[in-house]
């Protein structure tokens, strides 16, 4: 399960993103806060990118009949499920972060990991959605199975597609795009 991320302006890809929010903000286009460095929380606003080089402000989970937004989508099962299927596949998104956060319970406590590429942003595949009552749309994180090295932080993590995949990934080819590049790295936060 993915339940945060971050982005950290350093990253190249990721300060085209402070940018853009700096003009819209003066535009007043957007009259709300959009988050672009920091811990990003569920229901936050950030720019996450619908078409290659495109990026379009958007809230962090899908509204539920719970008080809790729906936040994650299992990849072996996001064609199956009424509430992502019509979305898997022409509605995909991108949420380009540096890295992303897990806890792993122990007996007495939990331990926050931040897990990372040393030399690479991310881009966390999702799928998007208009929401009645609301002036943005919502996106959900893919997730599937944890890799090897980090499976005993936690079993899930979310699908990373590769930067040079993304255009296929938003136009919705039907491609098994797991990440498979170097390991990812870890350090207790």
């Amino acid at each position: 399960m993915c339940a945060r991320y971050y982005i950290e302006p350093k990253d190249s890809h990721l300060k085209e993103l402070q940018s853009l929010a700096d003009i819209r903000q003066r535009e007043k286009s957007v009259s709300e806060k959009i988050k672009t460095s920091g811990e990003v929380f569920p229901t936050d606003l950030v720019y996450v990118m619908v078409a290659p080089g495109q990026y379009q402000a958007m809230s962090w989970g899908f509204s539920s009949f719970s008080k809790r937004p729906i936040i994650n989508a299992r990849y072996e099962t996001l064609n199956e499920k009424p509430l992502f299927k019509e979305h898997a596949t022409a509605h995909r998104c991108l949420a380009p972060a540096s890295g992303f956060y897990e806890w792993a319970k122990t007996d007495k406590q939990k331990i926050k990991y931040r897990i990372f590429l040393a030399e690479h942003s991310l881009f966390l595949a999702g799928c998007y959605r208009q929401e009645a009552n609301s002036s943005f749309c919502h996106f959900v994180i893919i997730t599937k199975d944890a890799d090897e090295n980090i499976a005993f932080i936690h079993d899930r993590m979310p699908l990373i597609i590769p930067g040079a995949l993304t255009e296929e990934w938003l136009k919705g080819e039907p491609l098994d795009l797991f990440y498979q590049g170097p390991l990812l790295e870890y350090q207790i936060v």
